[in-house]
């Protein structure tokens, strides 16, 4: 045994032992595949979230996905994959046990018949039913007009300073208008009394269809007021 083990059994023998029996070893692993709930083919590039863990993967082209070196207990967990519903659900895991599941997918009902046609209103609507089933499940941080009725003639990015501080909502920004990225980012070119609601995620609960780019770290998504 080296001198850093004997350290450390000693360490933990002596003053420490109650700190090592107390946290136990991050050893379970989960794996799934991701499949379509319809055609039960598999589902590429879908995402999974663990937000109490902070902990994100990716399904490969088989529709497998993993997550190594889990505590264990029961953790929530959220698929998403562009075009379908997402999933939110129960991880249940012994220590240093191995967990498994098939995980079905429901495609998203898409009319685009009707969508070539359909009144702009129509179209908001739709985006709007997401933003509230996302505010529901409760993965991002979102605001309504009343907060920024609060914040009159002040520039949208010193609101958000003021609602979000600290450092997880810092870093590269950016913004999507009314579901369509804005060049530049520039959070203040929207004027506060014009939203309806805004939602800020950073890259793990960024709705999949809004997170294209790597290179921001903090989304914002703003959903203006008709006109």
């Amino acid at each position: 045994m080296s001198w850093r083990g004997a350290f450390l059994m000693a360490l933990c023998a002596g003053l420490a032992a109650p700190l090592c029996a107390q946290t136990p070893a991050a050893t379970s692993l989960f794996t799934a595949r991701i499949l379509d709930a319809r055609t039960e083919r598999p589902i590429a590039e879908a995402s999974i979230l663990l937000p109490g863990l902070e902990r994100t993967a990716r399904s490969d082209s088989l529709g497998n996905i993993r997550l190594t070196q889990l505590p264990a207990g029961k953790h929530i967990a959220l698929v998403r994959a562009v075009g379908y519903d997402s999933l939110l659900f129960a991880i249940d895991i012994a220590q240093s046990d191995t967990a498994e599941a098939d995980l079905m997918l429901t495609p998203t009902t898409q009319q685009l018949e009707t969508v070539k046609v359909e009144a702009t209103g129509g179209m908001r609507a739709a985006r709007m039913a997401e933003y509230e089933e996302r505010k529901k499940i409760g993965l991002g941080s979102f605001m309504d007009s009343t907060v920024f009725q609060e914040f009159p003639g002040t520039p949208l990015a010193d609101v958000l300073d003021r609602r979000l501080p600290g450092p997880r909502f810092r870093g590269a920004r950016c913004l999507i208008l009314d579901g369509v990225p804005v060049v530049g980012s520039d959070p203040n070119l929207v004027l506060p009394e014009e939203i309806a609601a805004l939602e800020v995620h950073t890259g793990a609960t960024v709705p999949a269809k809004y997170g294209g780019t790597t290179r921001c770290r903090i989304f914002i998504l703003v959903w203006r007021k008709l006109r």
